[in-house]
């Protein structure tokens, strides 16, 4: 069974310490191999996401892409097979890693028929390969602290695929297996949580790429709906980072971050597609350039995990597509090509091995000081300009502002502009 091969090949597979990578969310693959080749691969961007390469239905949200019709079809709106095959090797050659978004827990539901990217036609639990032999019973989940609802019914409306079937298990391992042959580095597994760790198990059998789980924990739940119950297939999505970050963006308050260390391999984010378009009041609903900004920042400097910065777009529609627009023009949001993201993205290689050994948050929550060991000394304010104290191992040091390049040397207090971060490192 994978369990008992899982741990070495996904050692070998998994993110090294220092890493970061980037959901380029909706982006066309054209722009994707550009993109690896012109910033990430520069700014050393370790991996990135892209939206479901899978035929799916033919509409025009970003949501489409969450509504499988075909499992070993390719063509899609973010390019062809072809195109998607370019790209990867295209990432590949300047060392960017691809990770797919893969979704295996349902098929698709929205018109109750319709053409598929790819050109299929499909109508509700009638695809090539799949019947209503191939689902679960009917029924919809309601309780999602009842584990049986929660594994075996219907998210929404979405038809559920019975994952304990030998015969999916098979249908969707060869899925798995044909991205990882096309080169594909890994995997998120959307909606995890709503499949058994069993089924799991048997669908990844034999699969040799990095994966994370999208698991959302629910205090209510029992522990068989817990990340921990996933964390022995891999890397397991932690949301208790972005609901903090979340709070800080809506109270612009930094006393509402702690350092989160969970006991299994995770990935953090300030907020991702689905958490930036359902309740999140962050960057798309209010807060500033610059304190969003600071929030991939700490995010980056801070992570325990393997942190994951989401370059999307703007919008004014939740359900709308991505724009027409060349990606990084018009309302595209691209975080990873900030200067002074870039460099956190530099220092968290730098210094990821480090413990954070001062923390420390003053007047009223506008502003975060902390450092990693004596490598570096971070200064946050998201409020009018003010001055902090300077930790006393650091104080009368010379050093390096890595967001600009000047040099001081520090004292026991320092000044901060309004809306300003410091990164330091000693000179």
């Amino acid at each position: 069974m994978l369990a008992t091969l899982t741990a070495a090949i996904l050692a070998a597979n998994a993110p090294t310490q220092g890493d970061s990578f980037v959901h380029l969310f909706e982006w066309p693959y054209q722009a994707i191999a550009n993109e690896c080749e012109q910033h990430l691969a520069p700014a050393g961007v370790a991996a990135i996401q892209i939206s479901p390469a899978n035929e799916v239905i033919d509409t025009p949200t970003w949501w489409a892409r969450y509504q499988p019709v075909t499992f070993d079809k390719f063509d899609g709106r973010s390019g062809t097979k072809a195109d998607m095959k370019e790209m990867l090797a295209r990432c590949n050659a300047v060392g960017v890693k691809v990770y797919a978004d893969v979704v295996i827990n349902h098929t698709a539901d929205y018109g109750g028929e319709g053409t598929g990217t790819a050109g299929t036609k499909w109508r509700i639990k009638h695809h090539p390969r799949l019947t209503p032999k191939h689902y679960h019973a009917q029924c919809t989940i309601k309780d999602y602290s009842n584990t049986f609802e929660v594994q075996n019914c219907q998210l929404g409306a979405l038809p559920d695929l019975d994952t304990s079937s030998p015969y999916v298990q098979t249908m969707l391992n060869e899925y798995v297996t044909t991205l990882g042959e096309f080169g594909f580095a890994g995997f998120r597994i959307d909606a995890a949580k709503h499949i058994s760790p069993i089924d799991l198990e048997a669908i990844l059998e034999g699969v040799n790429q990095w994966r994370f789980l999208e698991v959302i924990g629910n205090d209510q739940a029992p522990a068989a709906l817990q990340p921990p119950a996933y964390a022995h297939l891999g890397a397991v999505t932690d949301f208790a980072p972005s609901y903090q970050f979340r709070q800080v963006l809506e109270h612009t308050d930094w006393r509402k971050l702690s350092i989160d260390d969970v006991p299994y391999e995770s990935v953090d984010f300030v907020d991702n597609h689905d958490t930036e378009r359902h309740g999140a009041r962050a960057y798309q609903h209010g807060a500033s350039d610059e304190l969003y900004r600071q929030a991939q920042i700490v995010l980056l400097l801070t992570s325990n995990g393997y942190p994951k910065l989401l370059s999307g777009f703007k919008y004014d529609d939740k359900d709308a597509m991505a724009p027409a627009a060349v990606p990084c023009s018009g309302s595209w949001r691209c975080w990873h090509r900030d200067p002074q993201i870039q460099t956190a993205i530099a220092l968290r290689k730098e210094t990821a091995q480090l413990s954070i050994d001062y923390w420390s948050s003053d007047n009223d929550g506008s502003t975060l000081v902390f450092s990693r060991s004596n490598a570096l000394l971070a200064f946050v304010n998201s409020g009018q300009a003010t001055e902090v104290s300077v930790p006393k191992f650091w104080q009368d040091k010379p050093v390096i502002n890595r967001i600009d390049g000047s040099s001081i040397v520090l004292k026991d207090t320092i000044k901060l502009a309004q809306h300003s971060t410091l990164l330091l490192t000693s000179k």
